[in-house]
């Protein structure tokens, strides 16, 4: 591989492991979010039903609304730095962006035997970082890939509906699955290959790349 590919392909192992810490501190920090909005708001409403007992209320649940309150400021700022909506956006030509995600994944001997077809209406750009949605591709592909045993057809497709907005598809032709996979697959932590060690991170962390990206993503299944 030149040296051009080669740095692609370090920098997208660079993205994988970033997106993935990015992922489970979002994660953790949602989880650690609702719990102390609880204690913030019966905090708050221990104030008010003890109004009689004014001093005793101000003593006792006034400080656990204030610490709850600033753990939660704490979670806020710490996300900032740390989210997708941050990085720099510029306008990438979708079939291009599959390109380096086809020619990671040959590096990578993740699609030796598997056949791409590609079905791109022209001069589709989509806004974005360029990085993340290579990352994006290179999972979602790798993973259909992995579903049909590295054995099958994966279509790419690119077009523009009527309303203006651009669809991406992303067919393979293996076994598809059933409606409760369907409905968790993109939970932090979920996978269907436990033997295999793998955290189920990936899809989780597609979709929170596409959200902040200002993309929807779905999974459909057919038979």
């Amino acid at each position: 591989m030149k040296n051009s590919g080669q740095n692609l392909y370090n920098d997208i192992n660079r993205a994988a492991k970033q997106a993935v810490i990015l992922t489970v501190i979002a994660d953790m920090a949602h989880e650690l979010r609702n719990p102390l909005a609880i204690i913030s708001a019966r905090s708050q409403m221990a104030i008010l039903k003890n109004h009689e007992q004014q001093d005793f209320a101000d003593k006792n649940f006034e400080p656990i609304e204030a610490q709850a309150l600033r753990c939660d400021n704490i979670i806020r700022n710490f996300l900032n730095p740390v989210t997708y909506r941050s990085i720099k956006k510029d306008s990438h030509d979708v079939e291009a962006i599959f390109d380096d995600a086809l020619a990671y994944l040959n590096f990578s001997g993740m699609v030796d035997s598997v056949i791409i077809r590609k079905i791109f209406q022209p001069d589709i750009l989509i806004p974005g970082c360029r990085l993340l949605y290579i990352l994006v591709f290179v999972e979602i592909i790798s993973n259909a890939a992995e579903a049909m045993n590295n054995r099958g057809v994966i279509t790419l497709k690119t077009s523009r509906e009527n309303s203006g907005d651009i669809l991406v598809e992303i067919n393979d032709d293996g076994p598809g699955f059933d409606n409760s996979i369907k409905d968790r697959a993109f939970d932090t932590f979920f996978t269907t290959k436990k033997e295999s060690g793998n955290l189920g991170l990936g899809l989780s962390m597609v979709r929170k790349i596409m959200n902040d990206s200002g993309c929807d993503i779905s999974l459909t299944s057919q038979p």
